[in-house]
């Protein structure tokens, strides 16, 4: 089986992709992660909040 290696221009064009198919929908889990540090609120909740005011990055 061949090995996958990711580069900065696979993420970039991944990246690109969901924004043309999925825009608003896609939320970084990364942010999610982040936030969840410090707030008490459920993860649904921010990444709701997040996939309204908050591009893919």
């Amino acid at each position: 089986m061949e090995q996958f290696t990711e580069d900065e221009s696979t993420r970039e064009e991944i990246k690109n992709k969901l924004r043309q198919n999925f825009d608003g929908k896609v939320v970084r889990k990364d942010l999610t992660k982040k936030i969840k540090e410090g707030a008490n609120v459920p993860v649904y909740v921010l990444e709701f909040l997040l996939g309204q005011y908050l591009l893919l990055g």
